[in-house]
């Protein structure tokens, strides 16, 4: 039995509840599916004991739960935001079903959504993915080949120092997460090592305020989506967002698209582009003076498996057809080749006759893409690449090494250029 609802809200997190409560204020049907047996499972299951806000008390700001206490200027634990979330949907009467797995979402030809459970299917006219981002936790291949009898944890499994054998500790990660748990487990009396990276820091507090109240007074946190260059642009990472950064210094328009994207069958595909807000989209790609692209590798650690747009044994699959690199969902071989996969047929993003003789410029870096990069390089899709000093030294060395062993090859083989 199909049951047919305006709205399903996917997701009983804040953007969830929240979401929910102001339709609920205008009278608008809808629905909350959560997988979960409570609202904000997440910030009870996947944090650890110690774990508090980084933003002070006052920018709590879930409709209608802000926060009013005697400490606007602390920061809330764990325990005090599940609480608040806990009692949430019950206080404003939010429409909340628990233990509702979503498995799918389907685009229905009649311009609606099947949204399917582990026991029912829904039709809605609109969907809310609130999942969130960072829900899947995201452990390199490499941590496959330490050995057994070192204990492993993802921050979402950690819960306090107790909880690991005695000797050294390394987390690796200096965001946030990384930095807390690092500051907990040497103030434990444990040797700990941080492994840092490229994450951006910011000062607490400057001229005797915090930073969010610096954040407030200049108006970047009252924000709202519809005054960014994209809906996308609250995810970028700011001041490196080149694309956004350009287009201001240049009086250009500038888009975020939402591409590539990986449809779950081909004839999803069709009925996706057939819709009027997607087909508009790739109107506006086809019109537009300059691309940046990121480029993707054909690892487990790809985004595009990372996203789960795409299983693993997918990607395994497109490594053993020769795919190296990755540009807008085409993959290519270690020579720049196209590398047709079973995934061809179900990628919405421009196809490769439409990418030949445009401006596209990719922004890509990192020890692990060096081959993925010279991979796309080595297609003549590009225009150009803006990379760190480091991946372009690497590249250059690569092709350093790959002229010698062409040469030394074409030596073996008595001076003949052919192999």
């Amino acid at each position: 039995m199909i049951h047919t609802i305006d709205t399903i809200i996917v997701g009983g997190g804040q953007g969830g509840l929240a979401t929910s409560y102001y339709l609920k204020q205008q009278g608008r049907e809808h629905l909350v599916l959560e997988q979960s047996d409570q609202a904000g499972s997440a910030w009870r299951d996947g944090r650890w004991d110690s774990f508090t806000l980084v933003t002070p008390n006052w920018a709590f700001r879930l409709p209608g739960a802000e926060y009013t206490g005697d400490q606007p200027d602390g920061f809330l634990n764990r325990d005090e935001v599940v609480d608040i979330f806990s009692g949430y949907a019950d206080k404003f009467g939010l429409p909340l079903r628990t233990h509702a797995r979503v498995t799918a979402v389907e685009a229905n030809p009649a311009g609606s959504f099947l949204v399917r459970t582990g026991d029912m299917t829904y039709q809605a006219r609109n969907v809310v993915m609130a999942t969130g981002l960072f829900q899947t936790p995201k452990v390199p291949t490499f941590a496959e080949r330490i050995p057994g009898s070192i204990t492993q944890l993802h921050s979402s499994a950690y819960r306090n120092p107790k909880q690991l054998p005695e000797g050294g500790v390394l987390v690796v990660g200096s965001s946030q997460s990384g930095c807390q748990i690092a500051q907990e487990i040497h103030q434990s009396g444990r040797q700990v090592y941080l492994c840092v990276s490229g994450a951006g820091r910011i000062p607490r507090h400057y001229r005797g305020k915090d930073i969010m109240e610096w954040a407030r007074l200049l108006g970047i946190s009252e924000r709202t989506v519809d005054t960014l260059p994209s809906p996308k642009a609250k995810f970028a990472a700011n001041p490196h967002d080149v694309m956004h950064r350009l287009a201001e210094r240049t009086g250009a328009q500038a888009f975020v698209m939402p591409v590539p994207f990986v449809a779950n069958t081909a004839e999803d595909r069709e009925v996706l582009l057939g819709q009027r807000g997607i087909s508009d989209v790739f109107a506006l790609a086809g019109r537009s003076d300059l691309m940046f692209v990121g480029i993707g590798t054909a690892e487990r650690e790809a985004s595009l498996v990372a996203t789960g747009m795409i299983e693993p044994s997918e990607i395994d699959e497109v490594k053993r057809d020769g795919g190296v690199g990755e540009l807008l969902a085409h993959f290519f071989d270690d020579k720049g080749r196209p590398v047709e996969t079973a995934l061809s047929e179900r990628i919405l993003a421009l196809p490769r006759d439409q990418l030949k003789g445009r401006r596209i410029v990719a922004v890509a870096g990192g020890k692990v893409k060096v081959q993925a990069i010279k991979s796309v390089l080595e297609s003549r899709y590009l225009s150009g690449l803006i990379t760190d000093e480091c991946t372009a030294r690497a590249l250059v060395e690569q092709s350093r090494l790959d002229d010698a062993a062409g040469a030394a090859k074409r030596r073996a083989n008595g001076g003949s250029s052919n192999a």
